[in-house]
């Protein structure tokens, strides 16, 4: 790796924050507060995406020197090593930028990954499957640090314990500080199991419980069936079935989405007008609380099963929106109340084949008023796949998901409209959601 461009005062701020800090491969996430300036209003920056670049260069290299001068007020303890693990955050992320843009500077540019490496990517789902089982993360937030003490509390061995350590540091989930102590970054705190920013059960859910599933992939596309049926085929019962922690675990999964994360989803279509929204298959109730927060005037009802409702009475009973909701138990494949003249189904139709979407679509179809509108929330998936664009992978990612566990899929534009018009709508038009892979279907009764 060739040298990055500093200044002496940065190269001082660094050797005096993270002298020995072991170099770890990772990328700045999008929602970084650091990067909240990229934010602005197009004529607030240059068009130039590398001058951009290097503008976040040098306001992240800003923070590494405003943080070497504050370090010398905090006494050794956690706030000094908080401070030292956000260096070296911001220290990767300005490698990773050189690393990947050659433009910036004299450095070395990071080739596509080759096809072994992709094969290999498996690895990192399991070590954090292992460090979420073993409770890697709470044992860290109590403070423990060196590996002998977090493999203690995990009753585990010390030496596998510093070695799944070590590799988690190599894509930032951990930052090792010398001398052998472990901190968790932003990003690791997900690992912690009781935080409301817990990413635990969705750590288990990918890296365990479909992941099971998905290793049935290669039947699952010879004959066409999901994984259940597969391993029923094999004389099995799938883990969805045995697991008894398994219905926990997909219910803690369904609800780990921050709020803000509905806030585009609900700006993407114009509710004026509108007078009642009912969210089917709704389950907590965020998207619609989101929608009625922006649009005082409507009223929502909130449906899916007697279970799922139960669960949401908590969230409803503290937000002052929900005198304006209603909580409806229902099959969604058996019936779906009147009453409201916008019906929103998100991540919910694709789990379907198309037989089963009509089923649900013609329960719709006999309540809504002529006026009426349906938006389908789904990954849209694009009629060719002509370009490596991360988005395009993750629909084509859940298509193959639906495929494998549910036995329903994600659909193109024309598909929608073709199912939709089987059920008595027409799909009016489809509407991007800003940050999103998904986008918003709108139909109207045919």
């Amino acid at each position: 790796m060739k040298k990055i461009p500093l200044t002496p005062a940065q190269v001082a701020a660094i050797r005096k924050l993270c002298p020995d800090s072991m170099v770890a491969r990772t990328v700045l996430g999008e929602d970084d507060p650091r990067l909240e300036h990229l934010k602005k209003e197009p004529g607030d920056l240059t068009s130039d995406p590398r001058v951009r670049l290097q503008q976040v260069v040098s306001e992240l290299l800003g923070y590494v020197e405003t943080m070497a001068a504050e370090l010398d007020e905090f006494p050794e303890g956690p706030d000094q090593e908080r401070l030292r693990s956000e260096a070296v955050g911001i220290l990767l992320a300005v490698r990773e930028i050189y690393r990947a843009i050659p433009d910036l500077g004299e450095a070395e540019t990071i080739s596509s990954p080759t096809l072994i490496e992709m094969a290999q990517a498996f690895t990192r789902g399991r070590a954090l499957l292992a460090a979420a089982r073993l409770g890697v993360g709470d044992a860290m937030t109590a403070g423990l640090a060196t590996a002998p003490e977090i493999a203690a509390a995990c009753k585990a061995d010390a030496d596998a314990v510093l070695r799944l350590l070590r590799y988690l540091a190599t894509f930032g989930v951990v930052v090792e500080n010398p001398p052998d102590e472990f901190v968790l970054t932003s990003l690791g705190r997900g690992l912690e199991s009781k935080s409301p920013d817990s990413k635990w059960a969705g750590v288990v859910f990918w890296a365990d419980l479909l992941a099971d599933n998905w290793s049935h992939l290669t039947e699952c596309i010879r004959t066409g069936r999901n994984a259940a049926e597969v391993i029923k085929a094999a004389g099995g019962e799938s883990r969805w079935s045995t697991d008894p922690e398994a219905p926990a675990i997909f219910r803690a999964v369904m609800g780990t989405a921050p709020p803000e994360a509905y806030g585009p989803i609900a700006a993407a279509f114009d509710f004026a007008g509108c007078r009642v929204v009912a969210d089917l298959g709704g389950g907590g109730g965020a998207l619609l609380l989101e929608i009625l927060h922006r649009h005082p005037a409507l009223r929502g009802i909130l449906v899916d099963r007697p279970e799922s409702i139960e669960r949401a009475k908590p969230r409803f009973k503290e937000d002052a929106a929900s005198a304006r909701c209603e909580l409806v138990s229902a099959d969604l494949q058996e019936s779906v109340p009147p009453g409201a003249d916008i019906y929103i189904l998100k991540h919910v139709l694709h789990g379907y084949s198309d037989e089963g979407i009509r089923a649900i679509l013609g329960n719709v179809r006999g309540v809504i008023p002529p006026d009426g509108r349906v938006l389908v929330i789904e990954f849209v998936l694009p009629s060719q796949f002509t370009r490596v664009d991360p988005q395009i992978e993750r629909r084509a990612m859940s298509d193959l998901n639906m495929l494998v566990n549910t036995g329903g899929r994600e659909r193109t534009a024309v598909e929608w409209n073709e199912v939709l018009g089987s059920a008595g709508f027409k799909m009016e038009q489809v509407l991007p959601v800003e940050g999103d892979a998904v986008s918003v279907v709108v139909a109207t009764p045919d």
